[in-house]
């Protein structure tokens, strides 16, 4: 498996097809499973993770890149605004460096998109790779191509999911074999976040998990890690004290945790003379929907992040 960026595309597992819709933002994070045949013998499954667009929910987005992906940066080539590639291709670059990209122009199927506006900025966009312009200090954005999608008609989209297809194949990570007890561990998990009880567990409750799996203690950290980075959950082990004593077991619970904060629904936002201020008497309103014994951890994560400061 393999974690895909896949703006605005809905998944159909039971066909493999993609159910593509463009009128709903997301908010936060979107997770879809998405079933690829590749042969009448052989399929291959992706995690598809649609991140939010919209500026705010930039800086909770790093939570979430994983070198373990392939992203696809999508632009709307009606808005003919195109600045926020650079951010987009950085902070990949930065979080998941290696990590294959894909450039995908969208909305080529409406009218006030001509044929010839695509051939442009297509050309440009390739020849901006062969000469190296989006090199930053870390070096050079693993860019594999730029594509043209359109939604409604399905214009270019069969070529942009073989293109995907390709190189998820030719990932190091597809096909690397696996504990057996890893992919039962992972299985536990799931069952346990199906049941929507428990989204958020200790350290020493997913070391009895991973040990009623028989996995050795010694095994424990590198399989939270290999999870973590597979997009399973989320274990922050250069966190803090209090941050490596928790896991996430659904990475949309963290979502929803950081929405309720960068998001202006509450007074704390409302207030000009205060704005961005946010008092820890409230919390208990900010996170009133999330478990009390959390908040210190999430200040914590937020401060890590430099979403927060205390």
């Amino acid at each position: 498996e393999t974690r895909t960026r896949m703006s605005r595309f809905k998944s159909q597992k039971s066909n493999g097809t993609l159910d593509c819709t463009d009128t709903i933002a997301t908010d936060g994070i979107d997770i879809h499973e998405l079933t690829v045949p590749l042969s009448e013998t052989k399929e291959m499954t992706w995690d598809c993770w649609d991140y939010a667009g919209q500026e705010i929910y930039y800086s909770t987005h790093q939570f979430f890149l994983s070198p373990r992906s392939v992203y696809l940066i999508c632009y709307n080539l009606l808005d003919r605004d195109f600045s926020k590639i650079d951010y987009w291709l950085n902070s990949i670059h930065t979080r998941a460096r290696g990590s294959p990209m894909f450039l995908v122009g969208t909305h080529v199927d409406d009218r006030e998109v001509t044929q010839e506006y695509i051939e442009e900025f297509t050309s440009a966009m390739d020849k901006a790779i062969k000469l190296k312009r989006f090199k930053n200090v870390y070096g050079i954005p693993s860019i594999r191509g730029v594509h043209a999608v359109g939604s409604r008609k399905r214009l270019g989209i069969k070529e942009l999911m073989d293109a995907i297809t390709q190189e998820v194949q030719r990932s190091k990570y597809v096909g690397k074999l696996y504990p057996q007890t890893w992919i039962k561990l992972e299985g536990t998990l799931a069952v346990i976040r199906q049941q929507k009880t428990k989204p958020v567990i200790k350290f020493d409750e997913f070391k009895r998990i991973a040990s009623g799996c028989q996995i050795e203690e010694d095994s424990v950290l590198d399989v939270a890690r290999f999870l973590h980075q597979s997009g399973v959950l989320c274990y922050f082990e250069n966190g803090s004290k209090e941050l490596r004593d928790i896991i996430i077991l659904d990475p949309q619970f963290l979502t929803r945790v950081m929405s309720a904060v960068i998001t202006i629904r509450h007074r704390y936002g409302q207030d000009q003379n205060t704005a961005g201020v946010l008092s820890t008497t409230d919390l208990p309103h900010v996170w009133a929907n999330f478990p009390a014994d959390m908040r210190t951890s999430l200040m914590q994560l937020l401060e890590q992040f430099e979403i927060a400061f205390s």
